[in-house]
């Protein structure tokens, strides 16, 4: 089968890690960008391109970031994680109407694959999306599958994303209406 054995795929990424590790950002990114070059394989691709997002974001290239996991998520549906970090930029961007969908995606395709890594960040992102946008009805529904506690803090948003500060915002709206 042409199907990458996710072995080789953590192998490859680890090495590649190791070989970025005390670059700089710009000889990083066109490391990434060689590695692009010479991959035809899809879930290598899709953690490169999470690489890649991660250091155009590093360098201040937060819309080109957006722009490359958007076409890329595009390109491979299948990979639960260009749509939750598409979201994630998204979010810290303010873009909460846009960041449901890449969201939603990632939650449908971590209940079918049952693969759980972005659960809780995902359901916790997209309630803050829904309280953000005056929906409290999904964003409490989205709430009630965070079983994490703990708040987002590698995501840069005031206040800080967590359940305390979803239920926050949404005591908030009830004293706006």
């Amino acid at each position: 089968s042409n199907m990458p054995d996710h072995q080789s795929v953590d192998s490859r990424i680890r090495s590649l890690h190791k070989r970025l590790s005390g670059m700089s950002t710009a000889a990083g990114l066109a490391e990434i960008d060689c590695e692009l070059a010479a991959t035809a394989c899809d879930d290598f691709t899709a953690e490169l391109m999470l690489m890649k997002a991660h250091y155009l974001i590093a360098s201040n290239r937060k819309a080109e970031a957006i722009r490359l996991l958007t076409d890329w998520s595009e390109r491979c549906p299948h990979c639960t994680g260009l749509h939750y970090a598409l979201g994630e930029y998204l979010v810290e961007d303010r873009a909460y109407v846009k960041a449901v969908a890449p969201l939603s995606t990632a939650i449908a395709l971590i209940s079918k694959t049952g693969c759980a890594w972005y659960q809780d960040a995902a359901y916790l992102l997209r309630a803050y999306c829904h309280a953000k946008l005056g929906d409290p009805h999904k964003a409490r529904s989205d709430l009630s599958h965070v079983e994490d506690k703990e708040g987002l803090t590698w995501i840069r948003a005031d206040p800080v994303i967590s359940p305390r500060s979803v239920i926050q915002l949404l005591t908030n709206l009830k004293e706006d209406n």
